[in-house]
């Protein structure tokens, strides 16, 4: 019974791009904040500048050759989506259905973002898909990095 209930769930689903979305708020911290508090146009991640990897969840040293000699460097903010699932259960109230998603970005695809996936449709998602980042507001300043299937 609960299968048939998922499906109609499910049936035309559409992820839209929200104008914002609840969200917790990450500490304030110079090692994350060019991450969280971005100006919402570039996605930025923490790259070494002795082997060129970059390392996320971000941190003081390289996650490859342990240099500390990292910095925020933008990226293209594209990728492709590796993983996803679509959470009917309202965890907040009144949050409608979402897509929590994995990408790997071109740059490296060993690097995977957790985030949500929107602009689609239910039956159009396929792992594999082409996406790229759109910047959802979210609780004090924070800007989430979703993404959309590129068109």
């Amino acid at each position: 019974m609960s299968a048939a209930r998922s499906e109609s769930v499910l049936e035309g689903l559409r992820f839209a791009i929200p104008d914002s979305f609840p969200s917790f708020t990450p500490i304030q911290s110079p090692d994350t904040d060019f991450y969280w508090r971005g100006d919402g146009t570039a996605l930025r991640m923490l790259t070494c500048n002795a082997c060129g990897k970059i390392t996320h969840p971000p941190g003081p040293v390289c996650g490859y050759c342990y240099s500390r000699d990292v910095a925020p460097k933008q990226v293209s903010g594209r990728g492709t989506l590796y993983a996803w699932t679509v959470n009917v259960q309202p965890f907040v109230p009144g949050l409608d259905p979402y897509c929590p998603a994995m990408v790997t970005l071109d740059e490296q695809d060993d690097v995977k973002i957790t985030t949500q996936l929107v602009d689609v449709n239910n039956d159009e998602i396929e792992v594999g898909m082409p996406v790229e980042v759109v910047f959802v507001n979210g609780s004090d300043g924070v800007k989430l990095p979703f993404f959309r299937p590129v068109r």
